[in-house]
Order: structure tokens, then sequence, then C-alpha cells
């Protein structure tokens, strides 16, 4: 997933499963709720992030220890803290995840620093680059290496990848591990969802304070976004209301762009209020078709309401304007996003 490398995803999955039971479990335990992998590897891992949690918070300001002093038990204890600082901790010793992360923060990096950092030659580090863009194509974002690694995308989806990368690997924005405005954002995604008259939810505010990172970052990196007249003509006709006043740096092509990922997103409960017929430039032949899929409810089912008619469009509607606000192309991206609420 990603690029990174598979003993940085079952580190993160082991944490998982420690941390959702509150006893010891034996290696053959992990093995069964994982589902994979083998008991040597597993035991080594553990004992991996033993070293990490014994190196970097036995005397820290809370408890955060892995317990085997039954032979063969390991039991993950934390207190008064979440699992964010643990999973950087084991992340930052990944070079697909420093390269992703750096280039999510700043758009670019030298090439000869990661190579110094990582102790690795120029060639492996285009290995490295190479394996990650075959992980991360589904996205439609790629990544360029010569003397200096960036990304070459559209803007919107960029940021939608950042997004979704992170949230895919902590979901969590609430302490400044990463983003120095983090406690910011969060405000600013309260207010957002109070603006637009949705129920407050603290996860609901992360994520969209996530989503307000990403887009602030393409602002201040002067990073613009590029859409088809027919597209910017479907933005204008959406009744959206004007940009809040605190959002200072934002134009209304950003404001409106952000209130349209709320809406396809399906997760924060808000209705964006535009004419049906004005989703039709936007789809594809393999689109699906809400009369068709009328057609088929009456068929197998039962006759539909009026009302659902009307609920079937706008959700299908919904589905088909990720192709403006999400991901222009890959509709694996909509599920990927279902699934993480």
């Amino acid at each position: 997933m990603f690029g990174l490398d598979n003993r940085t995803l079952l580190s993160k999955d082991i944490i998982e499963i420690l941390d959702q039971v509150d006893y010891g479990l034996s290696v053959e335990d992990i093995q069964n709720k994982l589902g994979y992998s083998n008991p040597v590897t597993i035991l080594s891992v553990c004992k991996e992030i033993t070293a990490v949690i014994k190196k970097n918070y036995i005397h820290n300001h809370y408890q955060l220890e892995i317990d085997n002093s039954k032979r063969g038990l390991f039991e993950l204890k934390r207190y008064s803290t979440n699992l964010q600082s643990l999973y950087k901790e084991i992340f930052s010793k990944d070079i697909a995840y420093d390269i992703l992360m750096v280039l999510i923060q700043k758009r670019s990096i030298s090439s000869e620093k990661i190579c110094q950092t990582y102790n690795i030659s120029r060639s492996t580090l285009q290995r490295k680059i190479k394996a990650i863009n075959k992980e991360i194509a589904d996205f439609q974002v790629y990544i360029t290496c010569s003397e200096r690694i960036q990304f070459k995308s559209d803007e919107l989806l960029i940021r939608s990848f950042s997004y979704f990368f992170f949230w895919s690997m902590h979901r969590e924005l609430d302490n400044t591990f990463w983003f120095p405005e983090g406690e910011q954002h969060l405000f600013n995604a309260k207010r957002i969802l109070d603006y637009l008259g949705c129920a407050f939810d603290p996860i609901k505010s992360r994520s969209l304070a996530l989503w307000i990172q990403f887009f602030s970052i393409g602002i201040a990196k002067k990073k613009t976004l590029n859409f088809s007249a027919e597209k910017l003509q479907f933005l204008e006709s959406c009744q959206i209301p004007e940009c809040p006043d605190f959002l200072t740096a934002w134009s209304n092509l950003e404001w409106r762009t952000l209130v349209g990922v709320i809406y396809v997103s399906n997760v924060y409960e808000y209705e964006l209020v535009f004419q049906i017929e004005a989703v039709e430039p936007f789809l594809s032949a393999g689109d699906l078709c809400y009369e068709d899929f009328e057609r088929a409810a009456e068929k197998q089912f039962s006759s539909i309401s009026s009302y659902e008619k009307t609920k079937i469009q706008r959700e299908i509607a919904r589905y088909q304007l990720l192709n403006l606000f999400i991901n222009p192309q890959a509709k694996k991206v909509y599920v990927r996003l279902q699934i993480m609420y």
C-alpha cells in the first residue's frame, strides 16, 4: 500500500490488533487475527515494536509499553494518549512514507538529501519512486525523480491523494505531530460545519480538518485548481453560501470546491443544491443511469414513489460528481472513501 515496506504495514496492523484487546496475545493469536504473515516474521516485528517503545516512551510523560512478561504473550498498555506518536516513530523509518509525507507538505524535496538520509544510491531511489508510482497509480498521481522529487499531477488529485494517504495511515489531526496548524484547522472545520448547517461530530471534524489542511498547503504553495469551462459553469450554478470570512486566503473557487468535496464524500450530511440536468456533461458511457436503476429496482422489488425516485437521482448524481470533485476517472477512490468512515 502506497509503496510502503511490508514490515511497516505489518507493524501498523499488529499495533492495531494489540490495542483492541486488554490481555496478552501469543504470536499465533496475532497471526490468526491478521490472517496473513508467518510466526517468525510476526515475532520479529513484535520485538522491533517493543524496542521502539522502550527507547522512546519508557521515561516519557506517559506510559506506552508492550508487556510480554508471560512467555510468548504480547500486551500493549497505554495511558492518556493515542497511538499517533508511535505510528510516526515506526513510519518515519520507511523511505516511501518519508518521501510521501514530505511531498504532501512541501511538494518537493532534493533527491540528494533523500539519498544521504537513507544512505542509498540514486538508482535505488529511482527504483523506489517507480514502486511508489505503481502503488498510487489508481489515484492518478505521479511522482517524478530527477534533481528534485515532486508531484506531477492535477492539483485537485494531489490534494485528494494527500487526504487518502494521511487518513489511511493516521486518521488523526488533534495533535501537532505533523501539522503545526492542526488546531486551527480543527477549529475552522467546526466553524465550517456549523456555517453549512451540518451536525457536529468529532470524527467528521477531524476528517474535514485534513481536507482544509491539504487545500491550505496548495493555496500557500500558489497551486491553482484547473477546471474546464463546463465544470466552472456547474460550480457557479450550485447554490453555495459565500466563502466565510475566516478563510482569508481562499478564493471563491477553492471554497466552492471544498464544499463540493464535502457533498460527494457523503459523510457530512450536507446536500448540495443543483439541477440534476447539470450533471449530464460529466457522465461517461460506463456511468450508472438512474432510469436504468429505477427500472431494475421496480422489476426486482416494488414500485418506487416520486420521493424515492428523487432520492435515487440525487444519490446517483452524488456518485457521478466524483468526476468533478474527487477524482476525474478512477471510481475505486469512492469505495475507499466510504470504507474509511
